[in-house]
């Protein structure tokens, strides 16, 4: 009878400790740290708040900041068709167009356009003229900055707007790529003073993080990814979502596709 309780017993704690093991090597004091799921309401344009440009009061403009981390901040700007003077602009800003268009002219270069879907650098020093284009509703952009500024020298060419390459973002121009040990195919698409933008293509895997990693947003372009934090829960996301890894994360990622899972990667530059 004593072994038959004790045989119950143990069948009752072994699926609670399978549940609370951890890998011997990951750092104790990370564990749990979740990752961030950026809310595609609020980049959709739903929820923004009003906000006033103190050199143009009078223009319709919206914003909602989605997340201050250590190293970067995520904010939804939505702003009425208008035309801005900038000088020097005072900070390097990713810029994925939601809605509408943004016409870009500086004083040193030739005038850009870019479109719904685009994903551009409005470059730290832009100076020119800067136009947001929403015809009768509202330019809508995620915009993605480091959280300090960062100082250096700016060549005037660093300065231009700068149009992430269409094809390396979709996954068929590979020609400047390196892959790591887990055979991830990485595109640098985008290296400044304060930003830098790489391209993923990652096959089929699930890998194991211990290191604690650099903070970064993240855009799914294809596939699904599930996260699971040591200790915490998992997260799934699809392509078209966005999520932030915040800094110190530890944990697991498991990848799957119709092929490859793709995704755009937006860190602080080192």
């Amino acid at each position: 009878m004593k072994f038959y309780i004790f045989l119950i017993t143990l069948i009752l704690i072994l699926p609670s400790c399978g549940e609370q093991k951890t890998t011997d090597d990951a750092p104790k004091e990370f564990e749990g740290i979740p990752v961030i799921r950026l809310d595609r309401e609020a980049i959709s344009g739903i929820g923004l708040k009003p906000v006033k440009n103190a050199d143009q009061p009078d223009r319709r403009l919206f914003q909602k900041r989605l997340i201050r981390g250590t190293e970067l901040s995520v904010y939804v700007v939505s702003s009425e068709t208008a035309t801005a003077q900038q000088t020097n602009y005072g900070m390097e800003e990713f810029i994925k167009l939601v809605n509408g268009r943004s016409r870009m002219n500086p004083v040193n270069g030739e005038e850009i356009i870019f479109e719904t879907g685009d994903s551009f650098i409005a470059p730290k020093g832009f100076t020119g003229e800067w136009e947001t284009i929403g015809g009768n509703e509202f330019l809508i952009e995620l915009s993605i900055i480091s959280t300090d500024r960062v100082d250096g020298d700016i060549s005037k060419l660093e300065t231009l707007p700068y149009m992430l390459n269409k094809k390396a973002r979709s996954g068929v121009d590979e020609s400047s790529a390196t892959d790591d040990s887990n055979s991830i195919i990485i595109t640098e698409l985008y290296k400044g003073i304060e930003l830098t933008v790489q391209h993923k293509r990652i096959p089929p895997q699930t890998i194991e993080i211990t290191k604690p990693m650099q903070e970064q947003v993240v855009e799914v372009l294809s596939g699904k990814i599930t996260i699971i934090p040591i200790g915490g829960e998992a997260e799934i996301f699809l392509s078209g979502d966005y999520y932030m890894i915040p800094k110190d994360f530890v944990g697991k990622f498991h990848y799957e596709g119709h092929g490859d899972v793709r995704t755009m990667n937006i860190y602080k530059s080192d």
